[in-house]
């Protein structure tokens, strides 16, 4: 179906200044992987492009800034992707960003679903239970999301699908500075948006965004009680529900004009979009009413009532106000069934859409098969014997030990398996084949029947999924260790014989079932070491490996099928001495700040001068969860603090500890942080007379090592 491509501008949030903009504000913060996670902001440009036959389009172009670095696939990699892409979801393009002398900067693909799908309810009894009512209609015209980074050195964006297309990075600037021009001199449009209970790191999460469409702008509270409504109602299913935490739920506010969805009137041998040739269009309720929405909606797409499609290109360039997202969801303000599948899965807000909701995200994220057997002629075939690999829930092997999913199958089970069987084996009948074709159950699947659960198979892939990645931005799967989250940083570190060393982690685990830690010396388990932190003491001078190993301990993936995507590891080589300096003893004019929890790494002090008076400052230390970070010092008050000084973990950015501070006075200043590991120090000083600035100083010190 044709859609007009119009573009709607939409104000990008502005995210964390990256590591330039450091002031204040970095000084106060409690953590001290901060600095580090400010640092990896990216500046990208977010290009929406459509594809009508072999024509490449680019239809809109934002500057929009990402929560984590944009890293190249490999070559190899990325034509992989492109091969199973063929089968499972249809088409993909390969990207390469380029500098003028060809070199490529960046590249990745993609993926670009060929088929609009409309999966309901259906009025037929199959197998004793009611049988999806399934549609499968080629889109004439597709839409896809490009998020390349902004390098100086880049010059031109190639995009390579059926034929080759190239934009010239002035083409993307141009349309960008044209969308802040018309920012600068028209209205803001109202984009807002909002996140469904506590979020995590949009690098190491899922990130889900709910665009709404048929919401006036007084209906804001409606659709953000929706969006959590049918959140809960999503999540509430297995593996969707065990596995929550791994998932940031967003939605994204855009106003319409009108409530509601268009519904083009029955027509007897219709052949246009103002009218329905479907006979199911006579019960329609609202047949006949059209609106003016964000996002086009409409029923009676390709002729069938309940197919109700969004327009992409809009929905996909209204999602860069929220630019990390993953994947995209629609719900659109109508209470009459219908939904469809694609690029974007939609439902109305009818009780049974939240089935469509469920099955379309299993294609368009775990990339799972239909498992039905209506015939689609045209669609792409797919063989686990020879060709393109089917999806991981379908197979066309019969040899018990090939099949993919054998682990699951009970010896006593025959393969293939008699339609009658109630146990997990090989049913014909898959994948729009009678024959031919086979999936793991009878009927107990939601990729068969609507109102069904996921089998163990689609439950899991739907796990192995989230931890093999290659759905996001950049590209990584789910990381049981949260990643900048561990202190001190994997590398290098000092210890001290018979002192105890703390390193510790943040753990993200599913909401069910065990994570299993193991912390690991020279390769042996530590005795009762399972949390996520552990204190060791060098019982003797030399060098020790520390190791964490973190796994999901989940019963959804056989063990057989694991292939190593359920574990994390970090890693520390501690250098235990016998000798050196005594970590720093506080005073009331001596200030501690540790580097792990009570090691007291660093010690600072601080004279003053002013015209009539001087002396060493008092020292207040600042505790957060047990670890000193910084502290504020005193002149002449306990209630009058001069400066605030902190120490920042640099070295798994730059190998240096970060001296910041921040004083409010010009009296003279002598500022000595001394590093009591290795000895040295470090001296600022500020003439009298002078407002002292603030001292910013990334390459105070060196790291261990």
């Amino acid at each position: 179906m044709h859609f007009p491509v119009r573009l709607r501008w939409l104000v990008s949030f502005a995210l964390t200044p990256g590591l330039g903009a450091f002031l204040l504000s970095s000084l106060l913060s409690s953590s001290p992987a901060l600095a580090e996670e400010r640092a990896t902001l990216q500046e990208a440009h977010y290009l929406v492009f459509t594809i009508e036959g072999e024509e490449v389009r680019l239809a809109s172009a934002q500057r929009v800034q990402l929560d984590a670095p944009l890293e190249p696939r490999p070559a190899a990699e990325v034509e992989l992707a492109a091969a199973e892409t063929e089968a499972v979801t249809g088409n993909s393009v390969v990207v390469r960003l380029e500098s003028a002398a060809g070199e490529v900067l960046y590249r990745d693909i993609a993926e670009i679903p060929r088929w609009i799908r409309g999966e309901f309810h259906g009025r037929e009894v199959r197998l004793g239970v009611n049988a999806i009512e399934p549609h499968l209609i080629e889109a004439e015209v597709r839409a896809f999301v490009v998020r390349v980074p902004m390098l100086s050195s880049a010059k031109r964006l190639v995009v390579t699908g059926a034929r080759q297309t190239v934009f010239e990075l002035s083409q993307l600037t141009a349309l960008e500075s044209a969308l802040e021009s018309a920012l600068e001199t028209t209205p803001r449009p109202i984009a807002r948006a909002f996140t469904v209970g506590p979020a995590g790191q949009p690098a190491n999460r899922l990130d889900l965004l709910v665009l709404g469409d048929g919401y006036t702008a007084d209906q804001e509270d409606l659709f953000n009680a929706d969006v959590r409504r049918i959140g809960d109602q999503f999540f509430n299913l297995s593996p969707y529900a065990e596995y929550r935490s791994f998932v940031n739920l967003h939605g994204l506010f855009t106003p319409s004009r009108e409530s509601g969805a268009d519904h083009p009137p029955y027509v007897s041998g219709c052949g246009g979009s103002n009218c329905c040739s479907d006979p199911a269009a006579q019960s329609d309720p609202r047949a006949g009413t059209f609106v003016s929405t964000a996002f086009d909606s409409t029923f009676c797409v390709g002729g069938i009532q309940r197919l109700l499609v969004a327009n992409v290109t809009k929905a996909l360039t209204a999602a860069a106000a929220v630019p990390n997202w993953d994947r995209v969801l629609m719900i659109v303000n109508d209470p009459v069934y219908g939904g469809s599948g694609g690029t974007i899965p939609v439902s109305s807000l009818h009780e049974q859409g939240i089935d469509i909701l469920r099955h379309e995200y299993g294609h368009s994220f775990t990339r799972l098969a239909d498992e039905y057997d209506s015939a689609y002629p045209g669609f792409p075939d797919c063989s686990d014997r020879s060709g393109s690999p089917c999806e991981a829930n379908v197979t066309d092997e019969t040899a018990r030990n090939l099949v993919k999913w054998n682990p699951w199958i009970d010896a006593s089970t025959p393969v293939p398996t008699p339609r009658g069987s109630n146990s997990l084996g090989l049913f014909e009948g898959a994948r729009y084949r009678t024959y031919g074709m086979y999936r793991p159950r009878n009927t107990q699947c939601l990729m068969h029947f609507l109102g069904m659960p996921f089998d163990e198979v689609c439950r899991q892939e739907y796990v192995r999924q989230l931890y093999r990645g290659g759905w996001g931005q950049p590209g990584a799967g789910i990381d049981l260790i949260e990643p900048g989250s561990e202190s001190p940083r994997p590398g290098t570190v000092t210890a001290k014989v018979g002192a105890g060393t703390r390193l510790a982690v943040d753990l993200l685990k599913p909401g069910q079932g065990s994570v299993g830690v193991t912390w690991l010396v020279d390769g042996v388990p530590a005795p009762s070491a399972t949390g996520n932190a552990f204190t060791f003491v060098p019982p003797s001078a030399g060098t020790y490996r520390v190791e964490l190993r973190v796994e999901d301990k989940t019963p959804f993936v056989h063990p057989d099928a694991a292939e190593g995507l359920l574990g994390t590891s970090r890693e520390w080589t501690l250098k235990a001495t016998s000798s050196g300096n005594a970590p720093c003893v506080a005073s009331a004019t001596r200030l501690c700040i540790d580097r792990a929890a009570g090691d007291r790494r660093f010690q600072v002090d601080v004279n003053y001068q002013t015209a009539r008076d001087s002396g060493a400052a008092h020292a207040v230390p600042l505790t957060s969860l047990g670890v000193d970070r910084g502290g504020l010092f005193w002149f002449f008050a306990p209630d009058n603090p001069e400066m605030l000084v902190k120490v920042l973990d640099g070295c798994g950015v730059n190998q240096r500890f970060w001296v910041f501070y921040a004083a409010g006075t010009d009296a003279g200043l002598t500022v000595t942080v001394t590093d009591t590991a290795t000895g040295e120090s470090k001296v600022y000083r500020n003439p009298q007379g002078q407002a002292a600035p603030p001292v910013q100083d990334t390459s105070a010190l060196p790291c261990d090592g």
